[in-house]
């Protein structure tokens, strides 16, 4: 039960999860967005798989950046809780979070590189 209280107040106390309720017309999309990364998060952490979540994380940044610090308090939430249950980490589960913390790099990577790209593109097309 601890579990279900720690998550769900991850989930409705963040802020940029709060806010949306203010705007209706974006509020579905940005529901979508949070799903996103809560699934990638999940897929990490469960499924052990690092290409798919990538791509999740990356479509989920493109429509909202907020949700950055949200799967890194997941991530806290779900370290958190397996120190409360004694989990004795090891090097291993130390090498997975790198994995992780990568994933999530190379999705804001992959998000900054393609946004530049479509960026100039509209430059590029307004200026002719």
């Amino acid at each position: 039960i601890l579990s279900v209280i720690i998550f769900s107040s991850i989930f409705v106390l963040q802020p940029v999860f709060v806010q949306i309720f203010l705007y209706h017309y974006v509020a579905p999309i940005d529901i979508f967005s949070h799903f996103l990364m809560t699934l990638s998060a999940y897929i990490l952490l469960k499924e052990k798989k690092y290409i798919i979540p990538v791509f999740l994380m990356f479509i989920s940044i493109g429509i909202y950046q907020g949700y950055i610090p949200y799967f890194i308090n997941i991530i806290f939430a779900y370290i958190f809780l397996n120190l409360l249950n004694e989990r004795r980490y090891t090097k291993e589960d130390f090498i997975e979070l790198f994995k992780i913390v990568l994933s999530l790099i190379v999705a804001i990577i992959l998000y900054f590189i393609i946004n530049n790209k479509y960026l100039l593109i509209e430059l590029i097309i307004i200026i002719k």
